[in-house]
């Protein structure tokens, strides 16, 4: 007998989601996996079904995500990090789905509240020693940038780089770890040159610890990471809106000799098929989004769906796969 296996998604009603938030850690820990697990079922319409109903009800209960933040408070003051990056993830989860809704603005209050009311469950992962927390929150702070205009001047106002470790985030690579810290806080620098908005874009690029850090090590990176950086430098490059010093923290001439340590992967065979599947997807995604749009709207939204594809929405879902793996 040929033996195959098969995973079935284990399908969770809402009222049983939410009794497990309220119930105590050892009921948080199953609660939130499940959810996690049906949001990276990407390809099971039943499980993202499920997924969407048990976001589109938890908002409609809690529309700031109280218990998921009591949760993370309880995390930082007993210092056992058991579910911190559980409940981070579980926050990431949740704006994308809501982003992927078009529905960005429900998002706003709940951004302002982790970063003005609880910034502490923003720099502790970020300068703890876990790998995982760091991934965690890094994979948040993406989301939050991607979510468009509204949440990344929030965080603009509300992010503290000279507490965020960026130099030690900077470098943490590994050669085993697709989707290294390293990787990630690439990903999180870049999503800043697709915001529509040229004023947070500025404040991006005026830090230097962000723009330097995209630029350490680089020739050490793996294909997809460079492809990252390569193509948010260049539709940072072609922006009409940012002058031509804002542009010149970025080209300047020791970070352009580090990219010319990147000179092999430009003019790879690799690239070229990369390019081509960040395209497809492109076209793939704003298919889905023009019907949802007005046509206004569309094109001041398109530098940030283009940037949602080339820096690293591909990348998470690989994340995802690796993780369920």
């Amino acid at each position: 007998h040929t033996h195959t296996h098969t995973y079935r998604v284990v399908l969770m009603e809402f009222a049983q989601f939410y009794r497990l938030l309220l119930s105590s850690s050892s009921g948080v820990t199953p609660g939130l996996t499940t959810f996690l697990t049906l949001s990276r079922k990407k390809k099971d319409e039943e499980a993202q079904k499920q997924f969407g109903d048990l976001v589109d009800k938890y908002i409609k209960q809690e529309p700031g995500c109280d218990r998921l933040f009591v949760l993370l408070e309880h995390e930082r003051h007993s210092n056992q990090n058991t579910n911190t990056h559980i409940i981070l993830d579980a926050l990431t989860a949740i704006f994308n789905h809501l982003s992927s809704s078009l529905r960005q603005e429900e998002c706003l209050g709940i951004v302002r509240k982790l970063l003005f009311v609880h910034p502490k469950s923003v720099y502790q992962p970020l300068t703890a020693k876990k790998i995982v927390l760091n991934k965690s929150i890094l994979r948040l702070l993406t989301s939050i940038v991607r979510l468009g205009d509204g949440a990344a001047s929030i965080l603009q106002r509300g992010f503290d780089v000279s507490r965020a470790n960026i130099t030690t985030l900077a470098r943490k690579w590994a050669a085993t770890d697709k989707w290294s810290i390293r990787s990630l806080f690439v990903s999180f620098v870049v999503s800043f040159f697709y915001v529509s908005n040229h004023d947070v874009v500025l404040w991006c690029l005026k830090q230097k610890s962000l723009i330097h850090g995209l630029f350490r090590e680089v020739d050490k990176d793996p294909l997809h990471t460079t492809a990252t950086l390569i193509y948010g430098l260049r539709h940072l490059a072609n922006r009409e809106d940012i002058t031509r010093r804002g542009k010149m923290y970025v080209f300047s001439p020791y970070h352009l000799s580090s990219l010319i340590k990147a000179a092999d992967f430009i003019v790879s065979p690799q690239a070229v098929v990369v390019y081509q599947k960040t395209q497809e997807k492109l076209k793939q995604k704003n298919k889905k989004t023009s019907s949802g749009r007005s046509h206004k709207e569309g094109m001041e939204d398109e530098g940030n769906d283009e940037g949602e594809d080339a820096t690293g929405d591909e990348g998470n879902s690989d994340a995802e796969e690796e993780e369920e793996e």
